[in-house]
């Protein structure tokens, strides 16, 4: 947590931009996001569940969204 004071707005913003700098220098450097598994049936991109499909011997995972319908790819 960082507390700035001032007496004017000038003096904070001052105090902001360097407060950023210096944070930005301490900071660790972040991991690379890894992704996270969805279990079967889940759609990653909506982040909802969707309905196993059937056909012809074929199955396939999809729900429908205001564009129409997802496979979840």
């Amino acid at each position: 947590m960082v507390t700035l004071r001032g007496v004017d707005f000038a003096s904070v913003k001052a105090q902001v931009e360097q407060a950023s700098e210096w944070l930005k220098v301490q900071a660790p450097a972040q991991p690379p996001t890894q992704r996270t598994e969805h279990p079967e049936g889940w759609c990653s991109k909506h982040g909802v569940q969707m309905t196993q499909n059937h056909k012809n011997g074929r199955s396939w995972w999809s729900h429908k969204t205001t564009a129409g319908w997802c496979k979840g790819e």
